[in-house]
């Protein structure tokens, strides 16, 4: 198994200076390359040649993303999403870096961070505010960038996406199967750029090959899905589970299902691990615990994929949608009075998807009544309860029994102590986080001012540090029961 892990080193301020020529220039286009391309195949760029570690997800510059697209195929893609949820392809012009590409794939990308255009008119909506994926091999086959056909660009409830950010670096060092991000400008149609989030995206077939080879099958978890056990037919799963890379092959994913929701708990304990990684699920679990994500696997979404090895028969979960990271909760930095009731009354309006994915799923499904903005109190279907705060409302499977065995809730704990130490007591998060400050202070001060900036670095230092002092209050308890 190939694994990438980002390196992130704390680059000093003369480095920076001397090495990163677009600070805050929005008309740049690379440290290295300025001249402009038009290509519609694959780009050859000497930061991918082999024993180069150059990757476009760096935290080393602010790179540079403009679209241009039809008006009127960009209002249609809007006015479908209004009517019901659909999300269209359409064909534009990307730039990326200097470098233009046609006949790109794009379209919105997102539940939550989508419903505020529901109920909007055209002249409302800033189209460069707006989640999307761009994939450059949609109409043209095998067009990519520096080794990546997908790119997604965030929605986020911080203004400058740095609790994604960090939470990504952080799963990374620790070995979680996760993507990498970067940050961009962005632009639609000539309008005010606007600092954004790009992250990688585990449907793109080059991410997977990269982390996990060939010889395997990936899943995505839908928004309106959730790992119980429906039957052994592909059709059993339309809308819970889809299948994005590898030879068609469902087998694999509904024998795991079977058995993890209907094996005995002795069963469960002792024939898991020849179903999952159990060392990487108890990883992932330690990490989103760390991070505090508000959404991760049995938290309110369904957002994870579930990649499937040939050669050792079992499964790894993918972590996916961080956004909820680092202190920044479901409406943690909101502005006050953004959030507005009203908003979720009245029939027109496109309402959150049943068993709660809040991010990044591909489609509405039928939800409980949000009038008043009051999440729903009754058992969703499915079997996922909804409960008090974000965590109960998509209660997981193999997350809950997970936690529930002695042992493998002994090894999340081995495990959070572990990366407590080696990424947050070591400063390797601390470091990060001021590596990404200095990076947009210097490059991205047209588009995040340094007060917003300086407050929500401050609320990640923060929540690190309560983290760090939780984790080794919570170990000393432990260990004091032991004694």
């Amino acid at each position: 198994m190939q694994r990438k892990k980002t390196r992130y080193a704390i680059i000093s301020s003369m480095f920076l200076l001397a090495t990163l020529t677009a600070c805050t220039d929005t008309s740049a286009t690379s440290t290295t390359d300025t001249l402009t391309t038009t290509t519609s195949s694959v780009v050859e760029d000497s930061s991918t040649e082999e024993g180069t570690d150059a990757s476009f997800f760096t935290n080393e510059i602010v790179h540079s993303i403009s679209i241009d697209v039809d008006e009127n195929e960009l209002a249609s893609l809007i006015e479908s999403y209004q009517t019901d949820g659909t999300k269209e392809w359409i064909e534009a012009s990307v730039t990326i870096d200097g470098t233009t590409f046609e006949s790109v794939g794009l379209k919105l990308k997102g539940n939550s961070t989508l419903r505020t255009i529901s109920n909007q008119s055209s002249e409302e909506i800033k189209v460069e505010e707006l989640p999307w994926v761009i994939r450059l091999d949609k109409y043209v086959d095998d067009q990519e960038y520096m080794g990546r056909s997908r790119f997604v660009i965030r929605g986020n409830n911080t203004e400058s996406s740095l609790n994604e950010a960090v939470a990504l670096a952080m799963l990374n060092e620790a070995g979680v199967q996760t993507e990498e991000s970067t940050f961009s400008s962005f632009s639609i149609n000539g309008s005010e750029a606007k600092l954004r989030l790009v992250i990688d995206v585990p449907d793109d077939d080059l991410w997977t090959e990269e982390h996990f080879g060939t010889e395997g099958v990936l899943y995505k978890a839908e928004s309106g899905g959730d790992y119980s056990y429906r039957g052994t037919e592909v059709s059993d799963y339309d809308g819970v589970f889809e299948q994005k890379y590898g030879q068609d092959d469902f087998t694999p994913l509904t024998t795991f299902l079977e058995f993890i929701n209907n094996a005995t708990d002795e069963e469960f304990a002792e024939q898991l691990e020849d179903y999952l990684d159990v060392d990487a699920f108890a990883t992932y679990l330690a990490m989103q615990d760390l991070v505090g994500n508000e959404d991760d696997i049995d938290g309110p979404g369904n957002n994870s994929y579930l990649y499937y090895d040939y050669e050792t028969s079992k499964m790894t979960v993918v972590a996916w949608d961080q956004n909820l990271s680092l202190g920044s909760g479901m409406m943690g930095n909101r502005p006050e009075g953004e959030f507005n009731p009203e908003d979720f009354s009245g029939t027109e309006r496109l309402e959150l998807p049943e068993n709660g994915n809040f991010e990044d799923g591909e489609g509405f499904e039928p939800s409980a009544d949000f009038e008043n903005g009051e999440m729903p109190t009754e058992p969703l279907e499915g079997g996922r309860p909804n409960g008090e705060g974000m965590k109960g409302i998509g209660e997981n499977t193999l997350a809950t029994r997970f936690r529930e065995n002695s042992s493998f809730s002994e090894l999340i704990e081995e495990k959070k102590s572990e990366y407590t130490a080696s990424i947050i007591d070591s400063h390797f998060a601390s470091d990060v986080l001021e590596q990404y400050q200095t990076l947009l202070a210097e490059q991205a001060s047209d588009f995040i001012d340094s007060e917003t900036l300086n407050s929500e670095v401050s609320t990640i230092s923060e929540y690190l540090t309560n983290t760090l002092s939780e984790t080794t209050t919570e170990t000393q308890e432990t260990t004091s029961e032991v004694q």
